[in-house]
């Protein structure tokens, strides 16, 4: 399935024959467990990016197993859809968006003997930038994600969209909080996790939302929020979801300018519903690397 060989600069020639090895530089994963290689390719008047899946286990697993329970979508199937979805969330956004130049794609058998096309990577031009680090946040950066937030909370979700998660999202999430039993989380919390996410009614407002969102998948220049990278998980889902995990994510000081800003666009969503079912499944899905569960819950409500 994999072309070639599991080897990167193998699997870069395989789709760059005419491009020099020379002439690629790999960028550092964020983590151990990253699920994609990216390479700088620069050859002195050519500068564009590739990120290739790292393999196809870890695609299936931790994170992208929650976003296939919740939100019905695996990692290539996103980034099938990405010709698609970079200029939705450009079309939105006020930061720039990789323009997408080729999926990278090979064909595979399936059960059925068939043909079938499957996305392994993408090649897109290069931002200019660097990448955010959370030691170095301004408060114009901070305020410029809330726009970029509200934007993209507020962007159009299809009528399929919103059928497909009404029907799907609510018992995904109680069936990937079973996943929880054995890491730190007893059978019983789980079954009265599962008891809350049976009570809730709507899901609320929706709109397209990243739940593996860190400042690191963004790009800053002089200070200033200028870019993002890392739309591999950016998909249509409950705003509330997104908000959740910004309550994890930020000190208390740029959350209040995030609320600050954000409410001149749009409106916050009460979380406190959802808040504790929420937070178990993204301590699932290990988006921060939290690994005591207990702590991970009891973390400063904001909302």
């Amino acid at each position: 399935m994999w072309p070639t060989s599991d080897h990167p600069s193998e699997r870069l020639q395989h789709w760059f024959p005419q491009r020099r090895l020379s002439d690629w530089t790999p960028l550092p994963a964020a983590f151990a467990d990253s699920s994609h290689q990216v390479w700088l390719y620069d050859d002195g008047q050519t500068r564009d990016v590739v990120k290739l899946m790292a393999c196809e286990p870890c695609a299936a697993e931790g994170f992208w197993g929650g976003m296939k329970a919740l939100f019905a979508v695996t990692l290539p199937q996103q980034l099938a859809q990405f010709e698609r979805l970079y200029p939705r969330v450009a079309q939105a956004s006020e930061l720039a968006i990789p323009l997408v130049k080729r999926l990278l794609r090979v064909t595979t058998v399936g059960n059925d003997l068939a043909d079938h096309s499957l996305t392994l990577g993408v090649q897109t031009d290069f931002l200019p930038g660097l990448a955010v680090s959370p030691q170095h946040i301004t408060e114009p950066m901070v305020r410029t994600l809330a726009r970029h937030l509200a934007a993209l909370h507020q962007a159009p979700v299809t009528l399929a969209e919103r059928e497909a998660l009404q029907q799907t999202f609510l018992p995904g999430l109680a069936n990937w909080l079973t996943s929880l039993v054995g890491g730190g989380v007893s059978a019983s919390e789980v079954a009265g996790l599962q008891q809350q996410v049976a009570s809730v009614g709507e899901l609320g407002a929706l709109g397209l939302i990243m739940p593996d969102l860190r400042w690191d998948q963004f790009l800053q220049q002089d200070g200033r929020l200028t870019g993002l990278t890392d739309l591999d998980a950016i998909v249509a889902g409950p705003v509330a979801f997104e908000w959740v995990l910004l309550e994890l994510l930020l000190t208390a000081k740029a959350f209040d300018v995030l609320c600050d800003e954000y409410q001149k666009w749009a409106p916050i969503p009460s979380v406190t519903d959802v808040r504790e079912v929420y937070r178990a499944a993204l301590f699932g899905m290990n988006v921060l690397g939290g690994t005591n569960y207990q702590a991970w819950q009891n973390r400063p409500l904001r909302l």
